[in-house]
């Protein structure tokens, strides 16, 4: 039988598991897919609060959920396609 004194069991169990965080991190940041914020269409950010929210209406004036200020959206300047 071999036999483990209980500092090896010890760094083994924490060697492990932060092995299986680390791994399990790496896979699902490898994906390739963008931030939310990048893919996002809908998603606009008040300038006077800071608040991100989403807006699928798509219009030029907007308010703003948090500190409902009034936000309008010029025609040249808009969002990205």
């Amino acid at each position: 039988m071999i036999s483990v004194d209980a500092a090896w069991a010890v760094s083994s169990y924490i060697f492990f598991g932060l092995a299986l965080v680390i791994g399990k991190w790496i896979f699902y940041n490898s994906n390739g897919d963008k931030e939310i914020f990048e893919r996002s269409e809908f998603l606009e950010q008040c300038p006077y609060c800071t608040h991100l929210f989403f807006d699928y209406q798509r219009s030029h004036l907007k308010v703003c959920p948090r500190c409902q200020s009034y936000l309008s959206v010029n025609p040249g300047e808009g969002r990205k396609p």
